[in-house]
């Protein structure tokens, strides 16, 4: 192979290899912005879950005070139901 050749080859190689790391470094960048997105989409998941546990605590506290007024009302209704 003559020096010519070689020269010529090592410049298209130069090309593809150029052509090669825009292509990574796109890649690398799309990769970063799927990484950050999970990451946004990881932190809302935790603030949904505490937001849950919440709400659960809220209703289970209002679950029991509800109870809590049914009973009263129910041993009323027998105490004035004697009356009728």
């Amino acid at each position: 192979m003559r020096i010519a050749d070689i020269k010529k080859q090592n410049i298209e190689l130069k090309k593809q290899n150029a052509e090669l790391k825009k292509e990574l470094d796109l890649a690398n960048d799309q990769l970063k912005a799927f990484e950050s997105l999970i990451s946004r989409k990881e932190n809302k998941i935790g603030e949904l879950i505490k937001q849950n546990s919440e709400l659960s605590a809220i209703i289970l506290r209002q679950s029991e005070e509800l109870r809590s007024a049914n009973e009263k009302l129910t041993k009323r209704k027998g105490l004035f139901s004697w009356l009728w």
